[in-house]
């Protein structure tokens, strides 16, 4: 299976960028997550192509910010690169530094499942001597501290 490379003209029926309303402080909040983030997708020669769309898609299913590298461009194809990223994404550049990009997707929501008990409640269990653990006497203390002196110490 070869690679398709995606070109201006077949990113035309690429899905519009989600409205995502982001505040300066979710933004700088978002910039310090992803100070400590790995790249996790490289691009090298061959641009973006199908494999690299679905390998950031995929990521983006599980985290909500990915960390890409771009290698191998100049500064205004890095940028039309990023804008079809995030276009194809689904997702919102939150930084674009050198060679590094950021992008932010939610996550999505979780269908909720309702999950119904069919065991009793258990009882609590009981200690061998018949008593419950909440209501089991405590033992009593058997071990005095006295005070010990080492033999260097004046007596």
């Amino acid at each position: 299976m070869t690679d398709q490379v995606l070109t201006p003209s077949s990113t035309s029926s690429a899905p519009s960028i989600p409205n995502i309303t982001l505040t300066a402080s979710d933004r700088c909040a978002l910039k310090a997550r992803a100070h400590f983030l790995v790249p996790a997708v490289m691009l090298g020669q061959q641009g973006l192509t199908e494999n690299v769309i679905k390998a950031i898609d995929k990521f983006l299913l599980t985290n909500d910010l990915i960390k890409i590298r771009i290698l191998g461009a100049d500064h205004e194809a890095r940028i039309e690169l990023a804008n079809q990223i995030s276009q194809h994404a689904q997702a919102v550049i939150i930084q674009h530094i050198g060679r590094q990009l950021v992008l932010f997707r939610p996550l999505p929501k979780k269908k909720k499942t309702a999950v119904i008990d069919t065991t009793k409640a258990k009882s609590r269990t009981t200690h061998p001597t018949g008593f419950s653990h909440s209501t089991r006497p405590k033992p009593k203390a058997t071990f005095t501290h006295k005070h010990r002196t080492s033999r260097f110490s004046e007596r």
